[in-house]
């Protein structure tokens, strides 16, 4: 059974990920790129003459879409990922970007509270490494307690 409609148009991807680094250039984006905003930007860059395609709104945001496909790895990077154990990862959700998505009061009261949280965060990436190191030294001291029980028994 074969697919209906017309197959979806593939663009060189160095356009693609040139008007993505440009949106990141010129809206110094804290977050996570939202699919509608990068199409109102590649829109804006056809219509002032700035980029010779003109991209569709379902390209920006289809699931499977080489664009969207390209916005997902730009947000794989933009999320902040801190690594402890091969096997085990902590993820740090972006501050900024959570208020700016699910707060709806004041903008004042939106400023302090991203303020607050921005805090929290940079302590909790200092913890997380901190627990690291912790972590490691703990091994390494365990390893050594060992080989020494070791050199003893023989």
């Amino acid at each position: 059974m074969s697919k209906k409609g017309r197959k979806p148009q593939i663009y060189p991807q160095e356009i693609i990920d040139n008007i993505i680094y440009q949106y990141l250039q010129q809206h110094k984006n804290n977050g996570l790129i939202k699919y509608m905003d990068i199409y109102r930007f590649s829109k804006e860059l056809y219509e002032n003459g700035e980029s010779p395609h003109h991209f569709s709104e379902d390209f920006w945001r289809k699931i499977g879409r080489q664009v969207r496909e390209a916005i997902d790895k730009a947000n794989e990077v933009l999320e902040h990922t801190v690594s402890l154990f091969e096997q085990e990862d902590e993820k740090v959700v972006d501050s900024i970007d959570a208020v700016n998505k699910f707060f709806q009061g004041k903008e004042g009261n939106k400023e302090k509270l991203i303020g607050a949280l921005l805090i929290n965060e940079n302590k909790l990436k200092k913890y997380i490494l901190r627990n690291t190191k912790m972590t490691t030294d703990l091994a390494n001291r365990d390893k050594k307690g060992n080989t020494l029980i070791e050199d003893l028994n023989l």
